[in-house]
């Protein structure tokens, strides 16, 4: 009943970070610069690695398995051949990911083909203003029953 709101709020997620991410990488830019944004990105995957190493992990599964690696991967291919509704699923978000991925990622050479970064950072920043805005109407509407 509540899906296209929590749509609108997850949109609007997405949306902020879009709008977001540019600013900040131009504030990084100005402020460290490049080698500076690299030795950030190195020191917390390192930061990241370590904690990793010192957490303690409780084994939770005690079981040994039962079926090959390759056995699992056939039943879940099995599993969803059975399944319509699952199956139209994967079908729809595999279309959705050979289509739509190479677009977004193909706007920010698009721009620079023609204008400067500056109309690049403009035409992120207005898209994830349109997330934004988006995001909020579904949220309220909820979408068409």
């Amino acid at each position: 009943r509540y899906l296209g709101h929590a749509n609108g709020i997850t949109q609007m997620a997405f949306g902020f970070a879009q709008f977001i991410v540019p600013l900040a990488a131009v504030a990084l830019m100005a402020g460290i610069g490049l080698k500076g944004i690299l030795i950030l990105d190195v020191v917390g995957y390192a930061v990241a690695v370590t904690v990793l190493m010192l957490v303690k992990f409780p084994r939770t599964l005690p079981w040994k398995r039962r079926e090959s690696l390759v056995a699992e991967i056939k039943h879940g291919f099995t599993s969803s051949g059975h399944n319509r509704g699952f199956r139209a699923l994967l079908l729809w978000f595999a279309a959705l990911n050979i289509f739509l991925s190479p677009l977004f990622l193909l706007v920010t050479p698009l721009v620079l083909s023609f204008d400067s970064l500056e109309s690049v950072a403009r035409v992120a920043v207005a898209g994830g203003a349109g997330a934004i805005l988006g995001g909020i109407a579904l949220g309220f509407w909820g979408g068409p029953k």
